[in-house]
């Protein structure tokens, strides 16, 4: 015979574990993600990448949690951009001229003195142009741009630092200078008369105070934390070009995503990019304070117009040569 007592007891249990379950407003299972990224936790991008990550948690109500790997724990830059291609990595903010070679139309992010100005460089990047031939692309490569503000500004403006002073392009003739793995740089230092050397951000250091390299270029807002002037004296104030991050995240993962979740990722990363930009321009104005007073180091502010004119000496050849984009030039200078 059924004891009535253990049948009531069994559904009054059912009832509660049911209403447990399904209790409005509980949560759900948390979306982690990973991010990487090669600079230190207390660089301009460490801090900046942790605060889109307090948004996000903030935004999503703890549904969504991005975790910051520093300093390379998950590979050097190009591995981190292509693991997010391939979505073994959720989330990468890098400069956008990394991207030349995947997408001939960014090779335009790092070629010297292409841009009059950042204002203009940002109206080029919001335009159906820059969408049609480098954002759409990208996201049918595997990521999905989510700094659409284009805010996120490296510098605010970038330098040469040598062994020797720099004045003029000329003081380059045959000059190691370190820079990053992009092709356009290595073209374009070379038509300026240097020796490109492709070395790492964390290697850098080491090798110019071994001798492997006599010149680096680095964004004001990174140089004093990065020790260079400990090493080498010069600082040319060169503004090359404005440089630019990009927050992008695997386009799978994005799609993924509900549409507020979706919303969420982007909104923290436009306004994520504003802090970042103050960070840098205020650790710009107190590192030359400090590189003058410890470092002893000297600051050129040299006449840009014979670099403006090397580099578009340069820029011809180079679309000439199938290198550049022919006819982007005349787009970009039609905007003011």
């Amino acid at each position: 015979m059924i004891d009535r007592h253990l049948v009531n007891q069994a559904v009054f249990l059912f009832l509660v574990l049911s209403l447990a379950v399904f209790i409005p407003g509980e949560s759900v299972a948390k979306k982690v993600f990973k991010m990487g990224h090669p600079m230190t936790p207390t660089s301009s991008e460490g801090r900046a990448l942790e605060r889109f990550a307090d948004l996000v948690n903030q935004k999503s109500n703890g549904e969504i949690e991005v975790q910051v790997f520093h300093s390379g724990q998950l590979g050097k830059t190009q591995e981190v951009v292509d693991g997010v291609m391939m979505g073994t990595t959720a989330l990468t903010c890098e400069s956008v001229e990394i991207y030349d070679k995947y997408l001939p139309v960014a090779r335009i992010m790092g070629m010297p003195y292409y841009f009059k100005s950042r204002e203009q460089m940002r109206k080029f990047l919001s335009s159906p142009t820059w969408k049609k031939e480098f954002m759409d692309p990208l996201k049918d490569l595997g990521i999905t741009v989510l700094s659409t503000q284009w805010n996120w500004d490296r510098g605010p403006y970038r330098t040469l630092i040598s062994r020797e002073p720099v004045f003029v392009p000329e003081d380059l003739e045959g000059m190691k200078l370190r820079i990053y793995e992009v092709e356009t740089l290595k073209k374009a230092w070379k038509a300026f008369g240097a020796v490109p050397i492709v070395i790492t951000w964390s290697e850098a250091y080491l090798a110019l105070r071994q001798g492997v390299a006599d010149a680096i270029t680095c964004p004001i807002g990174l140089l004093y934390t990065a020790r260079f002037t400990e090493i080498l004296k010069y600082v040319t104030i060169t503004k090359q070009f404005p440089q630019t991050m990009l927050l992008g995240m695997n386009t799978k993962m994005f799609q993924d995503l509900s549409e507020d979740e979706q919303k969420v990722m982007m909104e923290a990363a436009n306004e994520t990019g504003g802090y970042f930009s103050e960070l840098e321009r205020e650790r710009g104005e107190q590192g030359i304070e400090k590189m003058l007073t410890e470092h002893n180091a000297f600051f050129i502010r040299t006449n840009l117009e014979p670099w403006w004119l090397k580099a578009q000496s340069a820029r011809k050849e180079l679309e000439k040569s199938g290198f550049l984009p022919d006819g982007l030039w005349e787009k970009v200078n039609a905007l003011e």
